[in-house]
């Protein structure tokens, strides 16, 4: 079966040579229809959504990256709300889904650069476009494909003008 769909995917999980939070050979088996391309580090993701945005049919963000100039640095948020705003800025209608680790509410405390709420100001919802690893990545990725094949691509951030 030819590959439908193209999928970038920032994951810090894919520095690893095996991850067991995403079992890339295991995904590619149960969605042949999902050709996902994986990139561990934030800046690589950048470079590729500047020069080939248009290779893909979505983009799936970790809020947790690692930047490939400090590759034993652990994952953070730093630069991930530069990525959206990035893409933002590209205007083009590209679905974008997060799959996070933790995210945590404002009124926590919690000093990252981007939490829930950011996300949720920028049109990302729980179960549409937003998606916590412990649900699992089958719902992220039967989402998607559902998403893609019925052209019912949820409303995002990627579907305004930057701000």
């Amino acid at each position: 079966m030819e590959n439908k769909f193209r999928i970038l995917w920032l994951d810090a999980e894919f520095k690893k040579e095996q991850s067991l939070n995403i079992p890339l050979p295991i995904i590619r088996i149960r969605y042949p229809e999902l050709d996902i391309e994986p990139v561990a580090y934030v800046d690589k993701c950048e470079v590729i959504i500047k020069n080939r945005i248009n290779d893909f049919q979505s983009v799936i963000l970790d809020a947790n990256c690692k930047n490939s100039k400090m590759p034993n640095q652990e994952p953070n948020k730093t630069g991930f709300e530069d990525l959206i705003d990035q893409i933002k800025a590209l205007n083009t209608n590209i679905p974008v889904y997060v799959f996070y680790g933790q995210l945590f509410p404002k009124e926590t405390g919690y000093q990252a650069d981007i939490t829930k709420h950011n996300l949720e100001r920028k049109g990302f919802v729980r179960g549409v476009n937003l998606f916590l690893k412990e649900d699992t990545y089958p719902k992220l990725l039967d989402r998607i494909k559902n998403d893609l094949e019925s052209a019912n691509v949820p409303p995002n951030l990627l579907s305004q003008k930057p701000e």
